[in-house]
């Protein structure tokens, strides 16, 4: 096996264990942080399809942790502000939409992790990797 090989595929399995802490991330927050950082070093070092896939990888995690951090004051807001100046129910609601922006942020997380993922694995760059869209190309 020649040197360049080995080098491409230990890269190949530096982004797929990078993909891997982001789908871990929605379990435990910390993963997507460490993912988040991981994706930022290493879109300025590299280049060509590893990069576009950092570069998706970063953008990702940023959009998740920036709602991560929308929904959890959210939650914290109604469920320590509003409890004492609204009935029981607008609590519930409240709750209720916490769980699901949650749910729909972990998604578009997961979505696009396995999307890259599989582009990752067939060796295909990401085409814009700065997109929101969820399934790219």
């Amino acid at each position: 096996m020649t040197e360049q090989g080995l080098t491409s595929h230990s890269l190949d399995s530096a982004i797929a264990k990078n993909y891997a802490f982001i789908l871990l991330g929605g379990i435990m927050g910390v993963f997507i942080i460490v993912a988040h950082f991981i994706a930022r070093k290493r879109s300025t070092q590299t280049q060509g399809p590893e990069q576009s896939h950092y570069i998706f990888q970063y953008r990702t995690t940023l959009i998740a942790l920036l709602m991560g951090m929308v929904a959890v004051l959210y939650f914290f807001v109604t469920m320590i502000w509003l409890p004492s100046r609204s009935p029981p129910h607008e609590t519930v609601w409240s709750v209720r939409m916490f769980g699901n922006l949650y749910w729909l942020v972990l998604i578009w997380v997961a979505t696009r992790s396995i999307r890259g993922l599989y582009l990752s694995a067939a060796g295909l760059a990401i085409h814009n990797p700065k997109t929101l869209w969820i399934w790219v190309r």
